[in-house]
């Protein structure tokens, strides 16, 4: 099979697992999955056939995380494809009119659905900027990203993240991924994070496991250069993001314990080691019985890849904070209530922290301060998180915290 024929089946392999993924995420507002196959008139094997991952022939009988299939043969994925069943156009919109009431994130939803449902030929290479034009425009985009990211001010951080997605939101289309996969996946980076910010994970999943599709050496053997691999790594650590930030906490923990075993996990320790331990202690603070054992170790192995950086430092005991919240014991709000203090003097107006770190730190006190009916200093801090995340646009945040406090 061509090799544009595999990436076309890997495309179809990444749009189903999309649209499923939404799906669940959707679910856990809207109830279970009997509820809607009820609401849709179908019996809920039918509605399960409709949600099945894609498995090979001669795979495990527990689907494996769908990027485990990029190492698969063209033909073995589109072999796989004929026994699965994907939700015909008219079903996909009565789903989608179940699930949502947002216009713009229905269409995500429906545009994923069609595309793994249709068998479409790769359209003829016709680049509208060349490699060296890419990476130009992509300097530009990244130090306007850094300074979303870094800066602690609110007004630059709003006008950052609104300028990097006018800056990048067309260079997918313009890249060919194909001639030059890396400005490619670059592109989707910065409008993954983004997306996340405003309040698109539905968008942000698909950006990240498109840029994880398009990358070179994907099968065993054919790593890739440096830039290759840690672009790799950026892309799977993204989408693990959007991943517990649609609620899929168990399905992030997965990507998370699979990612150690990558090419370039374990290089700059300080970077992407401690943001997937961090990332991981965000999938404990979901699940219904997690480990403090487990928890604390996690946080000590991320803390002591960062002495020298406070910023890092408390993101950490914010995750690990989080995760005491989750559990409804005097001894655990205690534990919380110990990081809390030092959390306190890490979120002060002329701290220097970035808005959206601060925002999440914020967010995880008032929870604290809620349970142990501080409502006052509660209350201080929820008109202090709402006015951070409003002058920095921070919508995904602030949705989060209304949601949180109502």
């Amino acid at each position: 099979m061509s090799a544009e024929a595999r990436l076309w089946d890997l495309g179809r392999l990444m749009h189903r697992q999309t649209y499923i993924d939404l799906i669940r995420a959707y679910l856990v507002d809207y109830g279970s999955q009997r509820d809607l196959a009820r609401a849709l008139g179908l019996s809920e094997a039918y509605a399960s056939y409709l949600l099945e991952p894609l498995r090979l022939a001669n795979g495990p009988r527990q689907a494996e995380h769908w990027s485990v299939l990029l190492y698969a043969a063209g033909h073995e994925v589109a072999e796989a494809f004929k026994y699965v069943k994907t939700p015909a156009e008219v079903r996909a919109r009565q789903i989608a009119d179940q699930l949502l009431t947002d216009a713009a994130r229905r269409d995500v939803l429906l545009y994923h659905i069609s595309m793994a449902g249709r068998v479409a030929k790769p359209a003829p290479s016709s680049p509208a900027m060349s490699a060296s034009e890419a990476r130009a425009v992509l300097k530009i985009v990244g130090e306007t990203h850094h300074a979303a990211l870094y800066d602690p001010a609110e007004t630059v951080t709003a006008a950052s993240y609104a300028r990097v997605w006018e800056q990048a939101r067309d260079l997918p289309a313009l890249i060919d991924p194909r001639l030059n996969p890396v400005e490619h996946a670059q592109a989707l980076m910065f409008l993954h994070d983004t997306a996340q910010v405003l309040g698109r994970p539905d968008l942000a999943l698909g950006f990240a496991r498109r840029a994880i599709c398009v990358l070179p050496g994907a099968r065993p053997g054919n790593v890739g250069s440096a830039t290759v691999v840690r672009l790799r790594i950026n892309a799977i650590f993204a989408e693990i993001v959007t991943l517990n930030t649609l609620g899929l906490r168990r399905d992030a923990l997965w990507a998370s314990e699979r990612a150690e075993s990558l090419p370039g996990f374990g290089e700059e320790p300080q970077i992407w080691l401690r943001s997937f331990l961090e990332q991981r202690l965000a999938s404990m603070t979901g699940l219904p019985r997690t480990s403090l054992y487990l928890a604390e170790s996690t946080a000590d192995r991320a803390a002591g890849l960062i002495p020298g950086n406070w910023i890092a430092q408390a993101g950490v005991s914010q995750r690990l904070m989080g995760i005491y919240l989750s559990r409804l014991t005097a001894r655990s709000t205690r534990k919380a209530g110990r990081l809390a203090n030092d959390l306190h003097a890490a979120v002060t107006r002329d701290s220097g922290m970035p808005p959206l770190r601060r925002t999440q730190i914020l967010r995880t006190l008032i929870t604290y301060h809620r349970r142990i009916a501080d409502t006052l200093t509660a209350a201080d801090l929820i008109a202090e998180c709402l006015q951070v995340t409003t002058e920095a646009n921070l919508i995904h945040q602030r949705d989060e915290l209304v949601r949180e406090v109502t």
